[in-house]
């Protein structure tokens, strides 16, 4: 869930408000409460959270991974894609069974 190519595709597409779920508790924490630290993952909450403040309203809540399977098999499956681009009209073969 930490951001990268998501945050920005959320200001190229214009949102304003936007609603995150995760199953990673300490990451929703810390980004709903700020992440306090040095190490490499309060830095990245950290810049998360600020990104986020750029926004007019935004949520994030904790969901047990076995509500978030999809989200989960498509991360799984993202650290192996070597593209950089992808069509977000067409459902990604690795989670159309889960749909």
């Amino acid at each position: 869930m930490l951001f990268s190519m998501p945050q920005s595709l959320l200001w190229k597409l214009g949102f304003q408000r936007i609603i995150l779920e995760g199953d990673a508790l300490n990451v929703v924490d810390g980004i709903k409460n700020g992440a306090q630290g040095w190490d490499n993952s309060s830095m990245l909450i950290s810049d998360a959270r600020s990104l986020l403040n750029q926004l007019q309203q935004w949520t994030i809540a904790h969901i047990q991974r076995r509500f978030n399977s999809v989200a989960h098999t498509l991360a799984r499956s993202a650290l192996s894609i070597a593209d950089s681009m992808f069509d977000i009209e067409e459902v990604p073969h690795c989670i159309s069974h889960l749909l």
